[in-house]
């Protein structure tokens, strides 16, 4: 079943397989999340990384300008 982001897919799967290679389900389920934390850590740093030494306001006046005109036009 399609999950949002496939959180329930993916971390149940990396539980199982933790399991699978014998680690208990409560120290599988800390290191699943551990990961996920670090995993939206990073990617979230390093989006603001790139925004910030893009000019962020400037990116950001952009995008929104963007989106006022192709309102007013539609």
């Amino acid at each position: 079943m399609p999950t949002v982001g496939s959180i329930g897919a993916i971390d149940g799967s990396m539980v199982a397989g933790l399991m699978l290679f014998g680690a208990n389900a409560k120290t599988a389920v800390a290191i699943t999340v551990v990961g996920r934390a670090i995993s939206y850590g990073v990617s979230t740093a390093l989006g603001a990384l790139a925004l910030a030494l893009l000019g962020g306001r400037r990116v950001l006046r952009m995008v929104t300008e963007g989106r006022t005109s192709t309102a007013a036009a539609g």
